[in-house]
């Protein structure tokens, strides 16, 4: 399922994201999220817009908003980290470090994840708990700066070609 996410966020980006950025029709990172979310289509994913992270165990990720969620069922597939910088230079470290945390909470097989509402209340669904996919993916897609670190091919070299999809455009390339 991985490979086929993958590809559908990468064909999203360089056939929506790259040319309307070009156009100069995506002016913000939550821009950037709309068209991901708006386009996303593969059966049986879901993709969730910065859901709040709770649960039990999961003391790392506990109030963590990622940018974009995919799961299938009750399994998280991927985390999508989106930044949107093409005024500056841009560093990788901190969105790399919550792709870590990730990797870690997955070492306690007793933690639950929540982030569902209960729609009869507000409050948060308890009952539909989530668990991160052994293969879990890291999707990290960048508009910055030409000669950003965060641009860099090195930024996803802790993490193997299957768990870390790195979208990128550099803004005044020459």
């Amino acid at each position: 399922m991985n490979q086929a996410l993958s590809a559908h966020l990468q064909e999203i980006w360089h056939n929506l994201v790259i040319p309307q950025f070009s156009q100069g029709n995506i002016c913000s990172e939550r821009h950037l999220q709309a068209i991901f979310y708006k386009d996303f289509q593969l059966e049986g994913v879901k993709a969730w817009v910065e859901p709040k992270l709770s649960g039990k165990n999961i003391k790392l990720l506990e109030g963590y908003k990622p940018d974009l969620l995919f799961t299938q069922a009750t399994t998280i597939l991927a985390v999508m980290e989106l930044r949107f910088s093409p005024y500056y230079q841009l560093e990788p470290q901190n969105d790399l470090y919550r792709f870590q945390t990730f990797q870690k909470e997955k070492t306690d097989d007793a933690y639950q994840i929540y982030f569902k509402i209960n729609p009869n209340n507000g409050d948060l669904d308890t009952q539909t708990g989530f668990q991160l996919a052994d293969d879990l993916q890291f999707i990290y897609g960048v508009i910055a700066k030409n000669g950003s670190p965060a641009l860099s091919p090195e930024v996803g070299s802790q993490y193997s070609n299957q768990e870390f999809t790195h979208l990128k455009w550099a803004v005044g390339k020459d």
